[in-house]
């Protein structure tokens, strides 16, 4: 027990050494400022320093999304700063570090990642799934940006500078490869749009374990009515009666049609030009699998 709270007070000793700062103008003490904005930011969000919400105020909400967009005035402004706070003390930690790729023989420096990756998280709000694709998207460009930037401008004079020809090649390189990264991540947007307006039942299917797709939008409208249509339809059933259901699922199947297609009426925004199709599989007596997705039917206008 001694020998554990030895370990434990060493940790906490070698984290309060670690980020208390040892100087005024160190990444510390920039770190600390943050904290302390943020802090402020709940304090002035939740008007704390009042004790209490006035009574007709509306409840503070606990979703970080509404959190963010209600966050206005004094309260947006300490947001700010505690993320500049925040970018600038992890800039400062790894400034200087470099991670070598041995494979490839590639020297990388987390610090401009790192900074651009969380300016994109801020500029265009993580937490917002509207504005989510654009953090990916952004992130390669900043980053050529936070490279470009220092190579032709000089922060002392204020004035913009020519670089060497290797510079400047190496600089160009930079800018198309990140152009590239990019363009690849809008791509990938554009394809999961596309499967998801087009071909919604692909996601029914797994791709976590092919790493090419992944799903990061909601279910469907299509796929919702034809879980509530087999909801509905089976789930006031006994099991007994689900089996009989499955043994007999090609003569109830225009029957199950007929019911999603009402569903489809009723549901906004969806054009009742699917129908849904059945398998059922008897994998090990008294074990059934039921296979349904949903297909386009062929329509003349």
């Amino acid at each position: 027990m001694n020998w554990l709270l030895k370990q434990l007070n060493d940790a906490v000793r070698q984290l309060f050494d670690t980020f208390w700062p040892k100087q005024a103008f160190s990444w510390q003490t920039v770190f600390w400022l943050s904290l302390l904005s943020w802090g402020l930011t709940g304090l002035s969000y939740y008007n704390i320093d009042a004790g209490l919400l006035p009574p007709d105020s509306p409840a503070p909400s606990t979703d970080t999304q509404d959190f963010s967009r209600e966050l206005v005035g004094t309260p947006r402004i300490l947001f700010t700063m505690a993320w500049v706070f925040l970018t600038i003390a992890i800039g400062w930690v790894l400034a200087g570090r470099k991670w070598k790729l041995p494979i490839f023989d590639i020297t990388l420096k987390p610090a401009i990642w790192v900074t651009s990756a969380l300016t994109s998280l801020f500029l265009f709000e993580i937490w917002d799934a509207d504005t989510r694709p654009l953090v990916f998207i952004a992130w390669p460009i900043i980053f050529a940006i936070y490279t470009v930037l220092p190579k032709i401008f000089q922060l002392s004079t204020g004035n913009f500078i020519l670089p060497p020809p290797p510079i400047r090649q190496q600089l160009v390189i930079t800018t198309l490869i990140c152009l590239v990264i990019s363009c690849l991540f809008r791509f990938h947007f554009i394809i999961q749009n596309w499967i998801a307006q087009e071909y919604q039942v692909l996601q029914l299917i797994d791709f976590d374990e092919g790493g090419v797709m992944q799903q990061v939008a909601d279910p469907s409208p299509v796929l919702t009515v034809a879980n509530l249509t087999l909801q509905n339809e089976l789930g006031v059933l006994s099991i007994p009666e689900v089996r009989r259901w499955m043994l007999q699922a090609d003569e109830r199947e225009a029957e199950l049609n007929e019911a999603f297609l009402d569903n489809l009426n009723r549901a906004p925004g969806v054009f009742p030009v699917w129908e849904l199709n059945l398998r059922v599989d008897a994998v090990s007596e008294p074990k059934f699998h039921l296979f349904t997705w949903p297909t386009r039917r062929d329509t003349t206008i």
